[in-house]
């Protein structure tokens, strides 16, 4: 996946830069040496449920056909075979194919798959609201890619996003650590975008809000 300089190990849903967001320092609720991960603690965890020692019926995965999609979905294919899924089908297909024939669809019934999300402005309700929200599962164009539905998860999010900005933050940090111990998403990686600036660039700021370049402000040195 790019390793350190494409961004860090993801610890929970909400990135870095807004409300909410709990450093991987502070909160880790699935700690593993190295974040190599441990199947057989894994293992562990799915005694006692439906999915103790894999599933009856196949179990679709879905991702990307091109660039390293493939590997990835290689990668994890084997990871749920070491704990007990081995009747996995892999379908791959090219963007945005897999969000709006699959992912969006619940019907599809897909049970894995990779997907990223950006938000449209750096604030928590852009991420948990349309991802794990349950009231927002649609049959069809659905975010709620996991279909989470968990009253625990909903009335936290209702609740912080319900409070103003500044009495919001707490709130929020208790969504996200809901949300992430849900483990309806399994975060892999909070994304650094980089770009390169000539050494003549002023006023070369990064506009949070926006997620890009404060293109009006940015001159050249003479």
């Amino acid at each position: 996946l790019g390793g350190s300089f494409t961004g860090d190990v993801a610890s929970s849903i909400l990135p870095p830069g807004m409300d909410g967001h709990l450093p991987a320092a502070d909160y880790n609720p699935f700690p593993t040496d190295d974040n190599a991960g441990d199947p057989e603690k894994a293992k562990e965890t799915l005694k006692g449920t439906a999915a103790e020692g894999g599933w009856d019926k196949p179990l679709l995965l879905v991702g990307d056909a091109t660039g390293a999609g493939p590997k990835q979905l290689e990668s994890l294919r084997a990871d749920l075979e070491a704990i007990g899924f081995d009747n996995l089908k892999i379908k791959e297909l090219n963007y945005p194919d897999y969000y709006t024939q699959f992912y969006g669809v619940p019907r599809t019934n897909t049970a894995f798959g990779f997907a990223a999300w950006c938000e449209d402005f750096p604030s928590p309700v852009t991420f948990l609201k349309p991802l794990l929200y349950g009231p927002n599962i649609l049959p069809q164009g659905n975010s709620n890619y996991s279909e989470l539905d968990d009253p625990e998860v909903n009335a936290a999010i209702e609740e912080a996003e319900s409070l103003p900005i500044e009495e919001a933050v707490a709130p929020w940090e208790e969504a996200n650590k809901l949300s992430t111990e849900a483990a309806a998403w399994v975060p892999i990686r909070w994304y650094l975008d980089r770009d390169l600036g000539s050494t003549n660039l002023v006023n070369g700021f990064w506009n949070s809000y926006y997620s890009a370049i404060d293109w009006p402000n940015i001159g050249v040195q003479q």
